[in-house]
């Protein structure tokens, strides 16, 4: 019989091609991947990997293995969920990765509804950038992750979640007509402030919209915290780009106003990130999937009134008049902050 122990290790150098790397992302050392790996090729008889001295290629009997050792792996997690789900309520602990940029917006109400239908589970959210939450799935520190990009990572899978529209937030004031929204962020040479996991996701298609003369941006700033991007915005005369699951914070704020883009929307799509060997748990789902529907809902708000603008009545009465495109209803306005 062969130990999962050998299969894990097997898997994890064949991905990484590298033994060296294949420790690290295991916390083992270098010289007893080798060992493991040894030992694995001494059981099934034949070598698994050629080596050289600066990375590892699996031969034909290793290719072969691959396949058939990640099945084992991730049946044999799956069968320990489904005997943990028998054994009675949920419990255990899930380990979620959420962008920084959107998890003050979306975390407070989904973590309520989450540990009301799951009250014996612990729950640990790490905010950051997308690279760290990558880095930290490799590593094992967490179990899944909210990301904005697809990986080249072998270790990691990911599938599609949802889509979030890409608004803009300016400095409240009586010189923008949100009637006009569409003619001002066309015709004005822009400084614009972008988080950097929208950079990141949407680097081309930001180029194109600054190229084309969607948005004429004089200049970009990329900054990962919204909060200090809004404090620029309402002090300053830059605009900010967020995804509209980011609204609820300038919602909030009577000196920002926030805007639809002009032409065809943007969006940016969230994906979910987990190690390929361990399939994420019945409660990590539910927590994914509530993050989903959350996301999903705050930027139904917003497509629901083809975009629009909040706070503009602060600032201007003729925003209270303004057409359908022009400006959100106060109803809407406190569906997103609730």
């Amino acid at each position: 019989m062969i130990d999962i122990h050998l299969l894990r290790t097997f898997v994890a150098a064949f991905e990484e091609e590298s033994f060296t790397k294949a420790a690290r992302r295991l916390h083992a050392t270098q010289p007893g991947v080798s060992v493991q790996i040894a030992a694995l090729e001494l059981h099934v008889g034949t070598p698994l990997f050629h080596r050289n001295a600066r990375s590892v290629t699996p031969t034909v009997a290793g290719r072969h293995l691959y396949p058939r050792a990640l099945r084992l792996i991730q049946d044999l997690n799956r069968a320990a969920q489904e005997i943990r789900a028998l054994a009675g309520a949920a419990a255990g602990r899930v380990a979620i990765g959420v962008p920084a940029t959107i998890a003050p917006n979306v975390i407070p109400g989904v973590l309520s509804r989450y540990l009301e239908a799951y009250p014996h589970c612990e729950v640990h959210i790490e905010e950051g950038p997308v690279a760290s939450l990558i880095a930290q799935i490799e590593r094992g520190a967490l179990d899944i992750a909210l990301v904005t990009q697809s990986t080249d990572q072998n270790a990691l899978a990911t599938e599609r979640l949802c889509h979030d529209r890409i608004i803009a937030a300016v400095r409240a004031r009586p010189g923008i007509d949100p009637r006009a929204s569409e003619r001002f962020l066309r015709t004005q040479q822009l400084q614009i402030v972008v988080p950097s996991m929208l950079h990141q996701a949407l680097a081309g298609v930001l180029d194109q919209t600054f190229g084309s003369g969607r948005i004429v941006a004089e200049r970009v700033l990329v900054l990962d915290s919204v909060a200090c991007a809004l404090e620029l915005v309402a002090e300053t005369d830059w605009m900010a780009l967020l995804p509209s699951s980011a609204a609820a914070s300038a919602a909030k704020r009577p000196d920002v106003m926030l805007l639809d883009l002009p032409g065809e929307a943007i969006t940016v799509e969230y994906q979910v990130a987990y190690a390929r060997t361990d399939a994420p748990s019945r409660e990590a789902r539910a927590l994914v999937e509530l993050l989903g529907a959350e996301l999903g809902r705050i930027s139904a708000l917003w497509s629901a009134t083809d975009g629009g603008c909040i706070g503009a009545e602060r600032s201007s009465k003729r925003a209270a008049h303004g057409s359908r495109r022009g400006a959100w209803s106060a109803t809407t306005a406190a569906h997103l902050v609730a």
